[in-house]
């Protein structure tokens, strides 16, 4: 987990603190300064935003249409692993059933636009809204329990809503889904790229305003304490709230553009393995930490599609050995899930965050 930020612009009044704290303030205000690049960035900031600028430009230069969609993929899990690290990561909410809001998105979207007849762009403004008030009252349900406890009961919500997206088949169609290629306004690839990417850019430096505001340093302290943020006066179950029904907006926002660049709705997308996803991406980069998701999503979506694509399967299945292991490319991927939490428990961010400094002294000495 991330420290406390403490931001040059913070709200804290520093009059009532005696010289030594607000020395200390000073210094950790320095020291986030120097972390900065231009423009206020930071370093990570900056990195995102360079590479958001290159994959502006690549479809401009005649990017693949497979490329494309890979990348169309792999950006809307970014936001979607952004959208569960402000739970798990800097509030400490963990959920199992986070592709109840991710489903939701992608329902209300193809729901009202073959059903209704609404355009698109209306039933993306009724998604958005659904999808923060089902966050809101799932709250209310599940946030009076903590722990293992409310991730059960985000994991029953969302096994219900999987089951009735199966069983009401004349309104969803069962598991043969709906397919919004046959919607009028549909969008094209092209345009389903930039809406991917829009999406990850906007998730991202939103969610890092949100975090470094006060707002934020009250998340990060209830995850912390929440014992001890109740005792001084905040309200929890307000803040916690609050990050759900963003996270939930985020993750809903995610299942539209899936559910564009799929062109079917199907209740495979209120699955737990869809939940498990964003999970695995946040503790693979490293929870509190908002590229560590980016990073998890990139790797583990890369893998799903390397190790799952028929040219992998024919060309390693005569590998002696290693071959029958590789051919089997989800227990491949759930061995890596294993190695990763055995040798870095905190994620790749995180560990590399608590060892930095040792590590480049290594790399200084060499």
């Amino acid at each position: 987990m991330t420290n406390l930020n403490v931001t040059e612009n913070a709200s804290e009044q520093t009059f009532d603190l005696n010289p030594a704290a607000r020395q200390r303030l000073e210094a950790a205000r320095q020291t986030t300064l120097r972390q900065r690049g231009p423009f206020g960035f930071s370093r990570a900031g900056l990195v995102i935003a360079f590479a958001a600028l290159v994959l502006f430009v690549l479809p401009l230069m005649g990017l693949p249409q497979t490329n494309a969609r890979l990348i169309s993929q792999v950006l809307v899990f970014v936001a979607f692993a952004l959208s569960y690290d402000l739970l798990f990561g800097f509030t400490g909410i963990f959920s199992f059933g986070h592709a109840l809001f991710f489903g939701v998105g992608a329902y209300s979207v193809a729901l009202c636009s073959l059903n209704l007849g609404w355009p698109m762009w209306a039933g993306a403004v009724l998604g958005v809204v659904v999808c923060g008030l089902l966050g809101i009252f799932t709250g209310f349900v599940s946030l009076r329990v903590q722990g293992v406890f409310f991730a059960m009961v985000t994991l029953a919500m969302a096994t219900t809503a999987f089951s009735l997206s199966g069983r009401l088949v004349d309104i969803t169609k069962g598991d043969e889904g709906l397919s919004l290629i046959q919607a009028p306004d549909a969008p094209d690839g092209t345009t389903v790229y930039y809406l991917a990417l829009a999406l990850a850019v906007v998730a991202y430096f939103g969610l890092s305003r949100l975090i470094n505001s006060p707002l934020g340093r009250v998340l990060v302290a209830v995850r912390e304490n929440e014992r001890r943020a109740e005792m001084v006066g905040y309200n929890v179950l307000r803040y916690k709230l609050v990050a759900l029904a963003f996270s939930s907006v985020i993750a809903g926002l995610a299942g539209m553009v899936f559910a564009f660049r799929n062109g079917i709705v199907n209740p495979g997308l209120l699955s737990t393995d869809i939940s498990l996803l964003p999970l695995l991406m946040v503790i693979l980069g490293g929870a509190g930490t908002l590229y560590g998701a980016v990073l998890g999503a990139v790797v583990i979506e890369c893998l799903n599609f390397i190790l799952s694509s028929s040219e992998f399967v024919n060309n390693v299945k005569n590998w002696a050995v290693v071959g029958p292991i590789l051919e089997h490319w989800l227990l491949l991927l759930g061995l890596i899930y294993v190695l990763i939490v055995l040798f870095l428990p905190f994620g790749v961010v995180g560990t590399w965050q608590q060892h930095r400094q040792r590590l480049l002294g290594l790399f200084k000495k060499s």
